[in-house]
């Protein structure tokens, strides 16, 4: 069934829909034939209502992957269909309406429903009037047999069917302009996100550069009065580094302006440094142990291990309220390690409590059968609560993970994110000290 083109549900719908028009159309066929005098025989009669009851309703299942081909079989099925009971009828009867009896009509307005969903609001209109042309010519064929309430029915079948084709294509548009929609939005936030990131670590960026520059612009202005006997060719090669070293602090400001263009509000603050990491874990309450000399790193490494710190604080806080959390720092020669861990929120933490309460319950004498369908309960308790953790928190300054990554990365350092056995969640960024940054 699958090369019919439906989804389980479409094709359930279907074919419910094609077994009820063939159980109808049999019903309705076979009441006509009686009542046409008993011309043919009882048996021979109900083959032939079988068969073109099948003929009309089956094509529908294929009305999905050649919806053209099936309307016209189900459209030739239903003429095949009134021919045969015309050529029984000897005049016309009160409810012989020539060339369609209402399960045909059915038949065909259904796949003109169905086939027209897949070809479109242009060739749906072209096989409603090829289905009101073939009535024309049949009725003009054997004229007299109900031919204004036939062309009626036709016309207003058809506008039914296209008006509500019409709703069914106005309803799917609107709800893929409305994904699409939804798409672009996720898209320009992230992508607004994203600048707004990089517009801060740009100024951060300016602010650690910037002092380096300065004092070399200082140092080289100063150095020909600092240092005596030197040539005119010395002096002017520290004028021109001074100069240089002042245009490109300038440069940087101005790009710094161009990032921090659609910014509210500028930052003027010192930029932290790892020594002020201490102060920003007691703040939030968490555990710190520390290794090595935190003072001494590159103003960069400074910055950016603070920021991971404080985005992972802030990712803790958000994800797994009322959790512990730990922060470890230690100071190599080579690099500074940071590792952020949190446990699981007080509702996690609580839960896996009382599962492990009910773990030992089940383990004393006498309850042993129903040991084992907690233990996978219990097991399964906590990669849920990792994966809630494992979220991207709320637009925020930092943008969590996705800032955290790109600091790390611009120190070419390494950074780990992901859940732990307890249920909580774990950060760990490894700084070099000796890199290009």
């Amino acid at each position: 069934m699958d090369g019919l083109g439906f989804s389980r549900t479409e094709l359930l719908t279907v074919v419910a829909t094609v077994c009820g028009l063939i159980l109808f159309g049999y019903a309705d066929l076979h009441v006509r034939f009686d009542e046409a005098h008993g011309v043919w025989r009882r048996g021979a009669e109900d083959s032939y209502v079988w068969l073109f009851a099948i003929l009309r309703a089956l094509p529908i299942l294929w009305c999905r992957r050649h919806p053209l081909i099936a309307f016209t079989a189900t459209l030739a099925g239903s003429a095949l269909a009134g021919a045969a009971l015309a050529s029984v009828v000897g005049a016309p009867l009160p409810w012989s309406v020539w060339p369609w009896s209402p399960s045909s009509q059915l038949c065909v307005l259904t796949a003109l429903v169905v086939a027209g969903w897949e070809v479109g609001r242009r060739r749906s209109m072209e096989m409603a009037t090829a289905y009101f042309l073939l009535t024309l010519f049949l009725q003009t064929l054997r004229p007299g047999y109900g031919f204004v309430l036939s062309i009626g029915s036709v016309i207003g079948g058809s506008a039914l069917a296209v008006g509500c084709l019409e709703l069914l294509h106005d309803r799917r548009d609107a709800r893929q302009a409305l994904a699409v929609q939804e798409e672009l939005t996720e898209a320009e936030r992230e992508r607004r996100a994203l600048l707004e990131e990089r517009a801060r670590i740009g100024r951060e960026l300016h602010d650690v550069v910037a002092h380096h520059m300065s004092l070399l612009a200082v140092q080289a202005e100063t150095a020909p009065f600092r240092i005596t006997g030197q040539s005119p060719e010395a002096e002017a090669e520290f004028l021109s580094i001074a100069s240089v070293s002042r245009e490109a602090l300038n440069d940087m400001r101005k790009l710094l302006g161009l990032l921090r263009a659609d910014s509210a509000e500028a930052e003027t603050a010192p930029q932290p440094r790892l020594a002020d990491v201490p102060a920003l874990v007691r703040e939030a309450g968490a555990e710190l142990e520390t290794v090595g000399d935190l003072a001494e790193v590159p103003p960069l490494i400074g910055v950016t291990a603070y920021r991971v710190v404080q985005e992972s604080l802030s990712n803790a806080r958000r994800h797994a309220r009322g959790a512990e959390v730990s922060v470890r720092i230690a100071r190599t020669g080579e690099e500074v390690r940071i590792e952020v861990r949190n446990g699981p929120s007080a509702g996690d933490a609580q839960q896996v409590a009382d599962n492990a309460l009910e773990d030992e319950r089940k383990d004393e004498p006498g309850d042993e059968s129903d040991s084992g369908s907690d233990s996978e309960t219990t097991t399964e308790a906590a990669p849920e609560s990792a994966a809630a953790s494992d979220q991207d928190p709320e637009p925020a300054a930092g943008q969590g993970i996705i800032g955290m990554r790109e600091r790390v990365l611009l120190v070419h350092g390494d950074l780990e994110t992901g859940p732990t056995a307890n249920g909580g969640f774990a950060v760990t960024a490894v700084l070099p000290l000796e890199s290009d940054a």
